[in-house]
């Protein structure tokens, strides 16, 4: 994979030192080889030996993320995992001690970083390092849960500390994680008009290191009212000739229609229905409500009072 990368050798055994950092930094582009070269020199092995065994367990919110570093009696370091075991042969038999270096300042070895250990011939003798790491960032959940008719089809934005924003669904739980401990603003945006939030949309609160907070964003949706269709033309009543009749007209004029050409007597008090198809007015001797397609056809009468 290209990029700087760590490399170490591990399994020194006590008798052999060797040169330089361990571990080091490798650079690696693609398509090329990037060689390291690690130089390790050895001297007579005791004549009574011994082996060790160390074993690193790491536990908590936030481990160290690039590992340990294992050193008996001041001998070259040797890089470890969080959770690893490194064995180091031909140790001369007597005392020896072994360090921990590389522990993260979030992360404490228990007991301490160092151990006095008595190696014996041909024999195995063990240390464990128990680490344990605190978090040192916080995490933050944003939740959005909406109701209602017409749901905002698009979601919504959230953004934290006036940052970037990032979509939210409708009902949706989205997490920012390793935020530094302190205060913090959300703010959440893209509210449909048709959609109410309970509480405020911003919101500012302080939060300590290894907590997670969590937002949580209420939402009610109501059905948009429906607009009515838009005036393209307009109905009264009028006079002429000495006929009252119901009649349509362009806004600029043009198209006039009589609609009821004298068929019904004094019609008035003209309503458009609420999709502009049809016209509901009152005529007759017994003042009826009378209902018309707004093209004159369809006349009816919808009270019908009896004479």
């Amino acid at each position: 994979m290209p990029g700087t990368h760590q490399l170490g050798v591990t399994g020194i055994a006590g008798n052999c030192r060797l040169d330089g950092d361990n571990p080091r930094a490798a650079s690696v582009t693609a398509g090329d080889t990037t060689a390291v070269a690690f130089t390790v020199s050895c001297a007579q092995p005791p004549a009574a030996a011994g082996t060790l065994q160390v074993t690193i367990a790491t536990a908590g919110a936030e481990p160290d993320a690039d590992g340990y570093s294992i050193a008996v009696d001041g001998g070259p370091a040797q890089p470890t995992g969080i959770n690893a075991s490194i064995t180091v042969g031909s140790l001369a038999v007597g005392t020896h001690t072994v360090r921990l270096s590389g522990v993260a300042g979030n992360c404490n070895a228990q007991g301490g970083t160092s151990r006095s250990v008595e190696i014996a011939t041909n024999a195995t003798a063990r240390v464990a390092f128990a680490v344990s790491c605190e978090a040192t960032t916080a995490t933050i959940r944003l939740l959005a849960t909406t109701t209602g008719d017409s749901l905002d089809a698009d979601g919504y934005q959230v953004s934290l500390d006036s940052g970037a924003t990032r979509p939210l669904g409708i009902n949706d739980t989205i997490t920012i994680e390793s935020v530094a401990p302190g205060s913090h603003t959300v703010a959440l945006s893209g509210i449909a008009q048709n959609c109410q939030l309970d509480g405020d949309a911003s919101q500012t609160f302080f939060i300590g290191a290894g907590v997670r907070l969590d937002v949580k964003y209420a939402l009610t949706c109501s059905a948009p009212p429906v607009a009515p269709p838009p005036a393209s033309r307009i109905a009264f009543s009028s006079l002429r000739n000495g006929v009252r009749d119901l009649y349509v007209i362009d806004p600029d004029g043009t198209g006039l229609t009589n609609l009821t050409r004298g068929t019904l007597e004094g019609p008035g008090s003209v309503r458009w229905s609420p999709d502009r198809s049809r016209l509901l007015f009152l005529a007759g001797a017994r003042t009826d409500i009378y209902s018309i397609n707004a093209d004159g056809t369809g006349l009816t009468n919808v009270t019908n009072t009896p004479r």
